[in-house]
Formats: structure tokens, sequence, C-alpha cells
């Protein structure tokens, strides 16, 4: 679930981006079902207003567990150690400028870049990447989601700041992707939460209704004022740390709305209309509406992206009260393969692709999505609609 909300929340920042950046867009290809987008150095200013049908539930990274608020607090007011580059489809540095991984396997070091600052223009510090984890593993927080993902086989990660820069890592025992923890890991404040923590707090602070000069940041974004159930406005951080290819302090805007709009149909009128400039899950027929319209709105097909749809047979021998499974009908059911091919086999891909989603889908035959250029394997074999 994580991998799907951060892969959405990307998506969002990538439009942002190129909004802000006034990039072009311009169709390639015979169908134009991918668009090409020339990047240029923009100009500072403007407002750009974001809905979403329901409000984030805390200014808080670490209590984020729905989508909205995994928005606001990993991508818009959050900075990570390191980022996920959608055009290169691979973690890069941010927060931190490089990371070595010792001969064991389980040490790393992490450096951060120089002078990187929180938005009160306090230094962002090794020491405040070490508090971070130590909030995700306090048993009286409880972080929902994040806490949980950054546990190995069960067993935390040791963080000690080495000096201001410098952070070393240990890991329970070797992984594969260590990065994703990088990419996943928002620095917070030690200077701002520290005292919520000792008193076992932590979990209450910086509610979607709390002061916002009480919140402190990381990200792009700071929060200027929040009204519960209809928007939350955030305003530019000016100590984010990133900065455009001519030299220029990000972000561009001035100011970025997110607009609670629970109705749909509500939504894209107001898209239409000019007041919303980005609406999040667009439905097939929506963009049906706006490919062909010669209006202010158009829609263009990006191609498939990071995410899918899949059915899960669960094949554990055990359920979460130690009772065996083994003799369930179920169980054997999900443990055959015949099965799950039979499944595999009642699926009418190529249906749901062309016609239920009006051609804004891509069959695929295993669980790689078809936007992963890096594992997407393009020998798999086809699994055909047969209900024989």
């Amino acid at each position: 679930m994580l991998k799907k909300l951060l892969s959405f929340g990307l998506l969002m920042i990538a439009a942002l981006l190129l909004q802000a950046c006034n990039g072009t867009g311009t169709q390639t290809g015979e169908t134009g079902r991918r668009g090409k987008f020339e990047r240029v150095v923009g100009k500072q200013g403007g407002k750009v207003v974001h809905r979403v049908s329901s409000q984030p539930k805390s200014f808080n990274y670490l209590m984020a567990d729905d989508e909205p608020t995994v928005i606001a607090t990993v991508y818009l007011i959050g900075s990570r150690l390191a980022a996920f580059n959608h055009e290169k489809q691979e973690i890069e540095p941010a927060l931190a400028e490089s990371w070595e991984i010792a001969d064991d396997g389980v040490t790393v070091t992490v450096k951060l870049r120089e002078g990187i600052k929180f938005s009160d223009g306090r230094p962002i510090t090794a020491e405040d990447a070490a508090f971070t984890l130590k909030c995700l593993y306090d048993e009286r927080t409880k972080s929902p989601v994040f806490g949980p993902a950054f546990l190995v086989n069960g067993k935390q990660i040791t963080a000690n700041a080495v000096n201001e820069r410098e952070l070393r890592l240990t890991l329970p025992e070797r992984v594969a992707a260590f990065t994703n923890f990088l990419d996943n890991l928002v620095v917070l404040p030690k200077h701002a939460l520290e005292e919520a923590l000792n008193s076992g707090k932590l979990a209450e602070a910086w509610k979607i209704d709390s002061d916002p000069a009480s919140i402190v940041t990381s990200g792009p974004f700071m929060v200027e004022r929040s009204v519960p159930g209809e928007r939350v406005v955030l305003k530019r951080n000016p100590h984010y740390w990133r900065k455009d290819a001519a030299g220029n302090p990000l972000p561009y805007l001035d100011q970025l709305v997110i607009e609670v709009v629970p109705d749909a149909n509500n939504a894209f009128s107001r898209l239409n209309l000019g007041e919303i400039d980005i609406f999040d899950r667009i439905r097939s027929t929506d963009y049906a509406a706006l490919k062909n319209s010669d209006g202010p709105v158009q829609g263009f097909d990006l191609g498939p992206g990071l995410a899918n749809d899949h059915f899960w047979f669960n094949l554990n021998p055990k359920n979460a009260a130690g009772e065996q499974l083994n003799d369930k009908p179920k169980y054997k059911w999900f443990a055959d393969k015949r099965f799950r091919r039979a499944i595999s086999h009642a699926v009418d891909r190529d249906s749901i692709a062309t016609t239920t989603l009006q051609g804004l889908a891509t069959p695929v035959y295993g669980f790689v999505p078809a936007g992963n250029r890096k594992w997407l394997d393009p020998e798999l074999p086809a699994v055909p609609y047969d209900l024989r």
C-alpha cells in the first residue's frame, strides 16, 4: 500500500513542476500515446489549486496513512534524504548528497548537503535524521504506515549522527533495495518536536487545525493556513534547498492550495471553469470528454504509469491466531497453480483496457507495472482470456 501511495504522490509533484515551470507539451507518435515535455527555466510567482477528494488528516508525516496526508506531508511540506526521479526511473540524492554502503553490507554512511535549512531557518542536520527514525519507532506514537515500513524483518535500523552532516545507519541484515528507506525518510526538526516525543504526545503534534507557525517544514512549501474540511493553503518555503538549472530557488509558486472537493462531477466542472488546476484521480469518462475538447482544458495520454491493479492470493499456512490453514478449502485452492492460472485466464484484460477504461490501461501479465522501464519484461507470455 505504501508504494502505491508514494507513487501517486510523485506523479502529482511531477505535474506541479511541469505547470510551475511553464513547460510546453506536444504529442508525439501516430496516436499521441505519449506526450513530450520540455523543461524550461520558469519565473517565480503564481498559484496552483489542486483538488483532493478528502482533506489531509494531519501535517505530521509520522501519522500519514491516507493519500491526501501522504501528498501533503511527504511531497509538499516534507523533504527526504533521497527521491525517485520519474524521468530516469531511479532514486537520486535529495537532502543527502551521497551515501556509501560498507563492505559488510549493513553499515551505511549518509552525507547531507551543506547549508540545508528548515523553514524556520534552522539547519537540517544528521541529528534531525536520527531523531526522525527514533520517532518512527516510538511505541507511544505508533506511526501506522511509515513506522512498520522502516523495519527489516521486524527489526529496527540503528541511526547515529557522526557529525552535523554525517549519519551512520546500521541495518539488522542486508537488504536488496536500501535506497527505498532513504526515499521514504522525511527529515523532521528535532528542535520543534523533541518535547512532544519526550512527553508521549508526538502523535498529537501538527494536527490539521494546529497553528501554522508551529509547523516547521523541510520541503518546498510551508503551511499558511488551514480550513478543515475545505482547503489547506501552502506558501513557498524560502529556505528550500532545491534550485533550477539557472540557480534560481524553487519552488516557483507563491502559493499552492489543496482544495477538498469530494464530488467528482463537481470537481470536473470546476476544472473546466478554471477554478481547479490539478484534478486527482481523473475518470476515464472525464478523459474521453477532454481528449477532443477545443476548450481551455485538454487531455493528453502520457502512457502507462507505475501503479497497477492486481489480485493477492493469501498463501500463509497460518492465520493471525496461529491456526493451521493447510486443510482449509480456500488454502488448497490458492496453493494450487492450476487455480491461480484459471483466475488469470478469467480476467479479460483487453476488454477492461479498451472498453471499461477507454484505452487508458495497458494489459500486463506479471506484477511489474507497464510503465516500469527498468523491470518490465516484454517477453512474458500473454495470458489469453479463456473461460473453458
